[in-house]
């Protein structure tokens, strides 16, 4: 389910077995997910559209003229403009949050067939890289080489990469450390 752009939220889910036996072994779980902006994805692929639509006119205007160079640009600029269009319509028409946290792991879906899993036992590290000038949440993932994984922009949101990749460690721990009653009566940690 899909929230209002910008409005990243945790709230506890339905209590979740952590051991068989009785509702006393059972603890409340977590749950967080960055929301999906599918309408900030309808407008860009509107917007790609147009654009796409405005370089077929200027290349027809280019056929009529006799100018190659210009009936180039048009195919090329709308064909590049028409993929963005129909990629930014798939990421609005999936409407799946792109980043999931839970109790098992996380699940980054970038809403173009790039779906993936991670348990929290395979997550050695969380942090926050610069990559070309942009702050990018990176997992180091446990075996022998270490492997870093760096999560796709969209995951992150509108919340900043430092306070994301905090978010994904207070749930790494959380899974790794046993429960204990008195953790569980704390609450969700709110977003600042």
């Amino acid at each position: 389910m899909c929230e209002a752009p910008g409005e990243a939220y945790i709230r506890p889910m339905s209590t979740l077995p952590h051991a068989a036996g009785s509702a006393a072994s059972r603890a409340p779980a977590l749950h967080f997910e960055t929301p999906c902006q599918a309408g900030m994805h309808r407008f860009k692929a509107l917007a790609a559209l147009v654009a796409a639509l405005v370089l077929c006119w200027a290349g027809a205007r280019a056929a009529l003229a006799d100018s190659v160079p210009g009936v180039g640009l048009g195919i090329a600029g709308a064909s590049l403009f028409g993929l963005a269009a129909l990629l930014e319509y798939r990421r609005a028409a999936a409407g799946r949050p792109p980043l999931v946290l839970d109790d098992e792991g996380l699940t980054v879906d970038d809403g173009l067939g790039e779906a993936w899993r991670l348990g929290w036992e395979r997550i050695a590290r969380v942090g926050v890289e610069r990559v070309t000038g942009r702050r990018r949440v990176v997992l180091v993932l446990t075996g022998e080489p270490p492997r870093l994984v760096s999560l796709p922009a969209i995951c992150h949101g509108d919340a900043p990469p430092e306070w994301l990749a905090g978010m994904i460690e207070t749930f790494r721990v959380r899974a790794a450390s046993p429960a204990s009653p008195a953790a569980d009566d704390s609450g969700p940690p709110r977003h600042p």
